[in-house]
């Protein structure tokens, strides 16, 4: 968090914007900054990224820890291309590289060796690059991330943000200055009684939102306007009769659908299904014959591109689809920039959910 994050990330991030760096190969111009604002403030991330894309220009000096963490694994590979130097940009992929492969959901030792090359390369070449004055300690600290992940596994298992998150609970359990110990301890009570309890209030809201139940699923249901590119995907099924839905609740997870109406600002609809393919939702459509749920929307065939990390992989075929519910994965991360369509599978199932 404070090393990678808040340390080497946005140290170098923000010196690509300091006016006193004007003329190295490293500074960008006004035209090349107002480019990456534009491209990031289109990304609409999924519900499981607490904070959505904010200005480097105008926030970059107060990005929170998070925010770093999504514009070095995520963001910043595709927007910075064509945008940063080569040399630069080449450079910036190392420590993309390293730092991805240290908070996979596992970490062996290929891929910790492999992390450690692409840190260590990454390090020894900035006084090359941005000189001696900026090799600091924590840039230091990189060269030690791969013998801590072999001794204590994925960074994000002994990361500070669960500390920082729960120090920040204990803030905000305080109204005065009066029995600090006493006001925080009957918060703990009351959270403990309310979840031991789990009673569900249901509000005028909730009461009005029409509900189906299908078995152990919970959906929303919804007219959908079926064109005829829909109805030729249900016709395939031939399981009349059909009932739609834009959300469900499936076994204590929510799966969203463009058709979505919370679905305009984060796309939480793409999913991961088979390897090189994944699946974006546009509504879910229930066959009353068979009491099964399927899914309609478009197949999205993608390749990795050797430019970017494995991660990150590029669309090549869209086409549209029916498939069962349960081919569904993971949500990922969507992006459209410029000409292309990026898929981004998200490296652990920790990080980014909360702050």
């Amino acid at each position: 968090m404070h090393a990678v994050y808040l340390g080497v990330v946005k140290h170098f991030t923000l010196l690509w914007y300091d006016p006193s760096q004007k003329g190295k190969m490293f500074r960008l111009n006004a035209e090349k900054e107002k480019i990456i604002d534009r491209l990031l403030l289109q990304i609409k991330p999924p519900k499981r990224v607490s904070r959505t894309p904010r200005s480097i220009i105008t926030y970059g000096k107060i990005f929170k820890a998070q925010e770093w963490s999504m514009w070095l694994l995520y963001y910043s590979p595709i927007v910075l291309l064509n945008v940063l130097d080569k040399q630069v940009y080449e450079h910036w992929l190392l420590l993309v590289n390293g730092v991805a492969a240290l908070v996979a959901n596992t970490v062996n030792m290929e891929s910790s060796n492999k992390a450690n090359e692409c840190l260590a390369q990454f390090v020894s070449s900035i006084p090359k690059i941005y000189g001696e004055s900026h090799c600091s300690y924590n840039s230091h600290l990189l060269t030690h991330l791969s013998r801590f992940s072999q001794l204590l596994g994925p960074l994000q298992y002994f990361t500070m943000t669960p500390f920082e998150n729960f120090n920040m609970y204990m803030v905000n359990c305080v109204k005065s200055s009066n029995c600090v110990l006493s006001q925080v301890a009957k918060k703990f009570a009351r959270k403990f009684v309310e979840e031991s309890c789990e009673l569900k209030v249901e509000t005028e809201d909730y009461k009005k939102t029409r509900l189906s139940v299908w078995g152990d699923y919970r959906a929303h249901t919804i007219n959908i306007p079926l064109t005829d590119m829909y109805t030729n995907l249900l016709n395939q099924k031939n399981l009349e009769p059909w009932e739609f839905a834009s959300k469900l609740n499936l076994k204590n997870a929510s799966l969203y659908s463009s058709f979505y109406n919370k679905s305009q600002k984060r796309i939480s609809y793409v999913y991961e299904t088979a390897e090189n393919v994944s699946f974006e939702a546009h509504f879910f459509a229930f066959a009353q014959s068979v009491a099964q749920i399927f899914v309609v929307g478009k197949k999205l065939h993608t390749y990795v591109n050797p430019l970017f990390p494995p991660h990150i992989k590029t669309v090549s075929v869209k086409e549209y689809s029916i498939i069962n519910v349960n081919l569904l994965k993971n949500v990922c991360l969507k992006l459209e920039c410029e000409t292309e369509t990026y898929i981004l599978q998200f490296l652990n199932s920790i990080d980014n959910y909360n702050e």
